[in-house]
């Protein structure tokens, strides 16, 4: 279901639309030439649809910017093995297991993880819908990925591959930085 709202003149205004919206359950809007959009309960604004990127190399050390997700990855290359307590934030890994380079791409239907710490794989749809990502922005999500094997669901869960071990000599550490959003949740 989409409906046309009327166009409003302030940041107020849209808001208040937004929650009329929320009230009545629409899911989709269009406003002022914004698309607003809810989905598990959250409501946001889009300026307009973003295309999904290409996969591309992460440069290491560097940074590739996330804008319509709302944040940057970052990538260093070190001797550091503290592991980050919040695979959500951060991961590493042995920089001698990985094939270079590590890529990162949109999320895929179909997408696999095999997660760390646990026998299988999993789908990522499933960590999408246990995490509440809104489902219009999956398309959009970043992961990174070791040839054809997904390493990290970028902001989500970390992938079993090249983990840090006492042999260790190299660490390639990825980390989340939030940005400014295109869009607010």
């Amino acid at each position: 279901i989409a409906v046309e709202l009327p166009i409003v003149a302030n940041l107020a205004d849209h808001v208040e639309v937004a929650v009329i919206a929320l009230e009545r359950g629409v899911p989709q809007a269009t406003l002022g030439g914004h698309a607003l959009r809810v989905d598990h309960g959250r409501a946001w604004f889009e300026a307009s649809a973003f295309a999904a990127k290409e996969p591309c190399a992460v440069p290491i050390p560097g940074r590739i910017e996330c804008p319509e997700i709302g944040f940057a990855i970052v990538a260093e290359r070190g001797t550091d093995k503290t592991i980050e307590l919040d695979e959500r934030m951060g991961v590493a890994f042995d920089a001698d297991r990985l094939h270079f380079p590590v890529m990162v791409r949109p999320w895929k239907r179909g997408d696999v993880l095999r997660p760390f710490g646990i026998d299988g794989h999993a789908k990522v749809s499933d960590l999408f819908s246990d995490s509440k990502v809104p489902r219009a922005i999956r398309s959009r999500w970043p992961v990174l990925m070791h040839g054809d094997e997904l390493i990290w669901v970028v902001g989500l869960r970390r992938g079993a591959w090249a983990p840090l071990t006492e042999t260790t000599r190299s660490v390639v550490r990825f980390r989340v930085e939030e940005t400014p959003r295109v869009f607010a949740w």
